[in-house]
C-alpha cells in the first residue's frame, strides 16, 4: 500500500498575471484542475492493476508539515494505492436520463 499526496500551486490556475481572478469562480479552478488530475492519475493506476481511493477528508495542515510542502502549495487530497485482493462488484449505475438535463 502506498499514499500519494496531491497539492496545487496556489495563485496559478484561474488567475491573471496581476493576481486577479480570471472568472467569478475565484480560486475554484485550482480544485477543478486538481480533480481532473486526480481522476487521470487513478485511471492510469487502474490500467496498471492498481486500486486507488481519493481521500479529501484529511489533516491537510499536518500532511503539509510532515512532507515539508512549501507555503506556495496547498494539500488537496491523498490517494491511497495498492493491489486489490479481489475485484468488487460494481454497483448499479443510474440511467443517463436520471442524471442529465437537455436544453
Amino acid at each position: 500500500t502506498c499514499l500519494a499526496v496531491q497539492t496545487v500551486v496556489t495563485g496559478l490556475a484561474g488567475y491573471e498575471p496581476d493576481g486577479s481572478f480570471t472568472t467569478n469562480k475565484n480560486d475554484g479552478w485550482e480544485m477543478y484542475d486538481a480533480g481532473i488530475a486526480a481522476q487521470t492519475f487513478c485511471l492510469a493506476a487502474h490500467e496498471m492493476g492498481i486500486g486507488t481511493v481519493i481521500m479529501g477528508i484529511i489533516d491537510d495542515v499536518r500532511l503539509a508539515e510532515l512532507l515539508d510542502i512549501p507555503d506556495s502549495e496547498r494539500v488537496i487530497a491523498a490517494i491511497a494505492m495498492g493491489y486489490p485482493e479481489f475485484e468488487p462488484n460494481m454497483p448499479p449505475r443510474k440511467s443517463v436520463e436520471e442524471i442529465s438535463r437537455y436544453y
